[in-house]
């Protein structure tokens, strides 16, 4: 709104310069560029020096003219103002920094669309300290958000906002948008920029699942369907459903089950998790030992750790955090 009424002050001003200089030729015959220069002197409030009208029209049109530039003046004085005291030029200035920002990431998450979905993942990445992106048209959603994250202004199914989020150099993308069409939309553009991408997607329809992992989703979680197994879980098993909730809303301790990567490097590989001494000195748990598809459900101190095993744990933020700093 300030950048079109920037816009309509610079016009303003050209055409009444325009329309100035052509009455000064008209009217009192002067050279354009006398014509030009005396307009803007006239404009400008400075006052005449050397030119100044001498027939009565000339005047006349002066005066117009005169009148016509105080207006210009004060509309632009306006719109300077505003689009400083509005924050319009501070909010361009950190918008600059925050893409900067966002260039400088690498192997974070996007996350396409903040509404009543997209706020809960958005505030769990806030949590355990994830690097993310947002992207949501509608700058309510982006406002509701705590901490001011990194965001993109735009819809998410622009090829354009997705780049601008860093979509190449990113390690997971989550959309959780109202409708199928467009979660469809953005799972087909993220596969094709990012070929390596791990991508979960929201699946509103009972049928949408199977095209959605066409399309090149990851993973599809359908929240009516998800919902209903909450539900069911409150009315059959009522302690494990409150514990996990505990485990996600405890506000004085947030407790995660996490996974570890073995890589060839680290100490761990080819040793029993006993030598890694994670339950005893860093006080994660380990419940379960992912080898391809295949889980090793509490493996004993014994059980070998092979590279590529992933080390599901159980434990705080605080311990997981040692827990991966051992299994480095």
């Amino acid at each position: 709104m300030i950048i079109r009424r920037l816009w309509l002050v610079l016009v303003a001003g050209l055409m009444v310069i325009a329309v100035g200089a052509s009455g000064m030729v008209l009217l009192e015959g002067l050279g354009w560029l006398d014509a030009v220069y005396y307009t803007v002197v006239t404009v400008a409030t400075v006052g005449y020096g050397d030119i100044a009208p001498r027939t009565p029209p000339g005047r006349l049109f002066a005066m117009g003219l005169i009148l016509a530039g105080y207006v210009v003046l004060a509309y632009a004085f306006t719109a300077i103002t505003s689009f400083v005291v509005e924050g319009q030029l501070s909010q361009i200035l950190r918008r600059r920094k925050m893409v900067q920002e966002i260039g400088k990431l690498t192997g974070h998450h996007i996350v396409c669309g903040a509404g009543e979905t997209g706020r809960f993942i958005c505030e769990e990445l806030i949590k355990t300290g994830q690097p993310f992106v947002v992207v949501d048209q509608d700058a309510d959603h982006i406002g509701h958000l705590s901490g001011n994250p990194l965001h993109i202004l735009g819809d998410a199914t622009s090829d354009e906002n997705l780049i601008q989020a860093g979509v190449v150099r990113a390690r997971g993308l989550v959309t959780t948008l109202p409708t199928d069409k467009d979660n469809l939309f953005v799972v087909l553009t993220a596969r094709d920029l990012n070929p390596t991408l791990r991508i979960i997607s929201k699946g509103v329809g009972h049928e949408i699942g199977h095209k959605l992992k066409k399309a090149g989703a990851d993973e599809v979680v359908q929240s009516n369907f998800i919902g209903a197994l909450r539900m069911a879980s409150q009315l059959i098993r009522p302690a494990v459903a409150t514990f996990l909730d505990l485990m996600l809303r405890e506000k004085d301790r947030t407790i995660r089950i996490e996974e570890v990567t073995i890589s060839e490097s680290s100490h761990l590989s080819r040793k029993p998790v006993g030598s890694s001494r994670i339950p005893d000195a860093q006080g994660a748990l380990v419940m379960a030992i992912r080898r391809g598809e295949a889980y090793d459900f509490t493996p004993g101190p014994e059980a070998l750790v092979q590279p590529g095993d992933t080390l599901i744990i159980f434990g705080t933020l605080e311990e997981i955090a040692r827990a991966k700093t051992a299994a480095a």
